[in-house]
């Protein structure tokens, strides 16, 4: 897989200095690789601080100064290369929250903050009262994660931090902005009054009529530079290929995978894994992976089966089905840890879910972490009174 990052920004504050025209402004792009713990990631952040001028600006150096360390500390330190995607954003907005929280309100920023995993094209990203990011595919422009956000880093939050997710294909385009990239002075009434754009439609329009492209974007907004009203910033985020089975050998594995599915219909498990074991890209086919696994789990050899789930999850991190039973298979092979760190990444993903809350709890409990567990489905209960298998679980916590 092949991807491209780009930025535009602009600040709209302008001052002279040692006969010298300069731009201040609180936006920001920064983009850089990063290893978690499924493999190599592009991080990518584009943000805009509270505040004009000077202030902004301040905002701006503290958000840089902040997540640069961050991306540092990913680089060096393995216990955060340990990390899934869904974590490491939490941990992220967590740090820059505190060092802003410190201000009192007197310092904020929206951001977008998303990683990208190298390997199968999945898009992770928080909003944080930032304008929506778009997906442009096939010709055709949409907002990525609408009406969800939690509040500008900096001031605490009502809604749960939830982690998006979008899988991206080959030939995807994903655009970040900031807010400078609505308010657009469209003109002035008779009395003076500015009339500035506030249809966000308008942006998605725009990239349609540029046909994606990048170099004809900036210039529809910096040909009419007077027009902008605030610091302007863009980032682009290009998917130019995922590899893929060629189709002779699609053939082959769709072959496999019948026969297999015939011997495990007459219960022949072993003589299913013999069929499934023997075509020889076994480790990068991810049908033939995930109905190993399966296959091993109806044997209940849980242990052997928690690696090939594990690297299904590698290539498809988008199949939350699966995620979810690859928690209860790694509890049943004993990798708590393991177990619940899958789970968090259901729950971060879907914060309001309560099965995916439960499913969390249980990996508590079956990692000896009663109180974690209890906290969990307390919370559920509140929200799901009936939840069966939360009553249950809680009923059990309550016995022991």
């Amino acid at each position: 897989p092949s991807y491209s990052v780009d930025f535009a920004i602009q600040g709209k504050k302008q001052f002279e200095f040692r006969n010298k025209q300069h731009r201040i402004g609180g936006d920001t792009c920064i983009a850089t690789e990063i290893r978690l713990r499924d493999g190599e990631y592009i991080a990518v952040a584009n943000s805009d601080a509270m505040g004009k001028s000077l202030q902004g600006a301040g905002g701006a150096l503290v958000f840089n100064t902040v997540f640069q360390s961050i991306l540092k500390r990913t680089q060096a330190a393995t216990f955060m290369q340990s990390y899934y995607p869904e974590r490491w954003l939490k941990a992220a907005v967590q740090d820059l929250h505190q060092v802003f929280a410190s201000f009192d309100g007197m310092m904020a920023v929206s951001v977008l903050l998303a990683v990208i995993h190298k390997a199968s094209g999945q898009l992770y990203f928080i909003n944080a009262e930032h304008p929506w990011p778009v997906l442009y595919r096939g010709g055709k422009a949409t907002f990525l994660g609408e009406d969800e956000f939690i509040r500008k880093i900096g001031f605490e939050s009502e809604r749960s931090l939830r982690v998006l997710t979008e899988r991206l294909r080959p030939g995807d385009t994903v655009f970040m902005g900031s807010d400078g990239r609505d308010d657009i002075l469209l003109g002035v009434k008779e009395d003076g009054t500015r009339i500035i754009n506030q249809d966000e439609y308008a942006f998605l329009r725009k990239i349609e009529e540029c046909n994606g492209d990048w170099d004809t974007l900036i210039q529809k907004y910096l040909k009419d530079e007077e027009n902008l009203t605030d610091d302007f910033s863009l980032a682009r985020i290009t998917c130019s290929g995922i590899p893929g089975s060629t189709l002779e050998a699609a053939d082959q594995i769709q072959e496999i995978i019948r026969r297999a599915m015939m011997e495990r219909n007459q219960e022949n498990f072993y003589g299913a894994l013999q069929l499934l074991r023997s075509y020889p890209e076994q480790r990068r086919a991810r049908e033939i992976l995930l109905l190993i696994g399966d296959t091993l789990c109806r044997l209940r050899r849980y242990k052997r089966a928690a690696p090939f789930l594990l690297r299904y999850l590698h290539l498809c991190p988008w199949e939350e089905r699966v995620l979810a039973r690859t928690a209860r298979v790694l509890i049943a092979a004993g990798y708590h840890e393991k177990a619940i760190d899958i789970a968090t990444r259901l729950v971060l993903r879907n914060p309001e879910d309560a099965d995916s809350r439960v499913l969390l709890a249980e990996c508590f409990r079956a990692g000896r972490k009663p109180d974690k567990a209890r906290e969990i489905l307390e919370r559920v209960l509140e929200d799901s009174a009936q939840h069966e298998r939360a009553q249950r679980l809680h009923r059990e916590l309550a016995a022991h």
